[in-house]
This record gives structure tokens, C-alpha cells and sequence, in this order.
């Protein structure tokens, strides 16, 4: 069930369910501690699958109406509401469409959202995935951070969610704060942030 306003243990605990160019001006790399490995079921099949661009699609035709329900419940919606977010979202899709990355899915009017990421007790919805150009195809996993959701307690479950997703799967987890703030730096307070969580994140873009 997705939501943002349980305990912060909630979303580190994962389902054990199986099957489931340069860089903008500003940015900067924030290698952080070791996250906790997890068992997720739906970016299995989605990011790292061969079938990832017909995932969620079956996902849509799933039976279970409460699985129906998560897809747009709190942390899940298939568009993010909050403009700030919204804005900063289009800039990185554009970017990284222009660069030639693929398998593009994001939570923006016009764009397959990515799947939904399930844990023990919440579900959230990544804003942002995609594959890189390297041999490997390398799948990012990208998070929009505003100001004000620096320091906001609910944001742990979902984050600590994200980064388990990343390390399972292989995949790079990449934030994106806005380059200025009328309360200061976003990108340190951040990363200060995640520090304290010890999530390991590849990089902290300022847009």
C-alpha cells in the first residue's frame, strides 16, 4: 500500500516476492555509505528485462484490485501533482532524451510511467527511469527533491525504497534538487540527509 507517513523501517524491509554527453552544468557526484539490499517485484521485470517497455502495461492488467489501487495511491500517482517537481522532472527527461538514453518512463503527462516498487508495508512509484548508453545498458533510478522535501521525515521510507531498488538491480540512483533556494544549498543539506540514512547514491545533479 503506497503512502508516505509510516515508520522509517517500512520501506527498508522489502517484499520477498519474486519476479518483481555531459553531465548539466552544476552537477555533482555524492558517493554516500551502503544501502540495505531488499526484494522487490515489479522493477525486475521492468528495468533490468529485456520486455521492460511491455511491463507495465501487464502491470495495468493485473487482477488484484487492491494492486490496482497502490498503482495511484499516495507515493504511486503516475504524475507528480507538485509543480517545482514537475518543472525539474521535464528538464531531466529532455536531457537525458537528448543525450540518447532509452527506455525513458517518467511520472509526466505524455510519458509511460515507471513502475511501482513494493515493499513490506508502502509502495512508491520512481519518478524517473531509464538505461544509459554504456555496453551494459546501465538503469538510472531518479528521484526530484524540493526544498522542503529535504528534512521531511516521511521521505525516508520512499527513499530508502529507491536506493534498496538501485543496489538489488544494479542501477545507478541519481537525485535532482533545484540549483538555488531561498533556504540555501539544497544539493548539501541533501546529501547531509542521506549521509545520516547511509544510502549510497551515484549523483546529486542541481538544475
Amino acid at each position: 500500500m503506497c503512502g508516505e507517513g509510516r515508520g522509517a523501517t517500512a520501506a527498508r524491509t522489502l517484499s520477498p516476492r519474486k519476479g518483481t554527453a555531459k553531465a548539466l552544468q552544476g552537477a555533482e557526484q555524492a558517493p554516500l555509505p551502503a544501502s540495505r539490499p531488499g526484494s522487490l517485484r515489479m522493477l525486475a521485470r521492468s528495468l533490468l528485462s529485456p520486455t521492460w517497455n511491455d511491463s507495465f502495461p501487464k502491470a495495468m492488467d493485473i487482477n488484484d484490485t487492491n494492486q490496482k489501487e497502490a498503482l495511484f495511491s499516495p507515493g504511486c500517482e503516475p504524475v507528480v501533482e507538485d509543480e517545482e517537481r514537475r518543472r525539474l522532472l521535464w528538464l531531466m527527461a529532455e536531457y537525458f532524451r537528448t543525450i540518447g538514453y532509452s527506455d525513458i518512463k517518467a511520472r509526466l503527462p505524455g510519458f509511460m510511467p515507471p513502475p511501482v516498487l513494493s515493499g513490506t508495508i508502502e509502495d512508491h512509484r520512481p519518478d524517473f527511469t531509464c538505461r544509459q548508453t554504456d555496453s551494459a545498458r546501465t538503469p538510472i533510478i531518479l528521484e526530484i527533491v524540493t526544498p522542503e522535501m529535504v528534512e521531511d521525515p516521511t521521505a525516508e521510507n520512499r527513499w530508502s525504497l529507491l536506493a534498496s531498488a538501485a543496489k538489488l538491480y544494479n542501477a545507478e540512483l541519481h537525485f535532482v534538487v533545484p540549483k538555488w533556494s531561498a533556504i540555501g544549498p539544497v544539493d548539501a543539506a541533501l546529501k547531509r540527509r542521506l549521509a545520516r540514512m547511509e544510502l549510497t547514491v551515484n549523483r546529486v545533479w542541481t538544475v
